[in-house]
């Protein structure tokens, strides 16, 4: 027979039940509705706050200006490309990296492949497309819009152009790895 519990050690059982009861129930609520995930990204915004930007990095954007004298950047020809290929090698850059997509074949492809020969330092994007796996560590994508051969086949490397933005829209973390669905 086993010994009688005195009313302290019914209490204390009680008491240490009641505890992990409780404890549970916070541990579920916090991973299931993130109640501190807000507080989370403004302290991290707070703690890490951007520094001057590099003198050495030049970035070259599309505006709308440009927009409105070239029309639509997919519709531009390859010569424009060359061109600040040309311009960014005779400045002096050490690498050049595009964030645009040459998923489409074009009749200047090859002089496009041989501008990035000649520089040696063009880097392409490729994207991920349909994601498999939420945001972590190494994100898996079901497929990649790649650069048509030629120009691949021209730049030294090609990297993953895609951004994993926070739930409040803005974009704190870049994946180092992506993958996809084959690993």
């Amino acid at each position: 027979m086993g010994a009688k519990r005195t009313r302290r050690q019914t209490k204390r059982l009680y008491h240490t039940l009641t505890l992990l009861g409780v404890g549970c129930l916070i541990i579920i609520v916090v991973v299931l509705f993130q109640p501190f995930s807000s507080i989370n990204l403004w302290l991290s915004d707070q703690l890490f706050i951007p520094e001057s930007p590099s003198p050495n990095i030049v970035i070259a954007g599309i505006d709308d200006d440009t927009l409105e004298d070239y029309g639509r950047w997919a519709e531009w020809p390859r010569s424009l490309h060359v061109q600040a290929i040309n311009n960014l090698s005779e400045a002096g850059a050490r690498v050049i990296g595009f964030d645009v997509l040459f998923t489409d074949s074009s009749p200047d492809d090859q002089v496009l492949a041989e501008a990035m020969e000649s520089a040696q330092n063009v880097v392409l994007p490729l994207v991920g497309t349909e994601p498999l796996s939420p945001a972590g560590s190494q994100i898996t994508y079901n497929r990649f819009l790649w650069p048509v051969a030629p120009l691949e086949e021209a730049s030294i490397n090609v990297g993953h152009a895609n951004v994993v933005p926070d739930p409040d829209g803005t974009v704190r973390r870049l994946p180092l790895v992506v993958r996809d669905s084959t690993g």
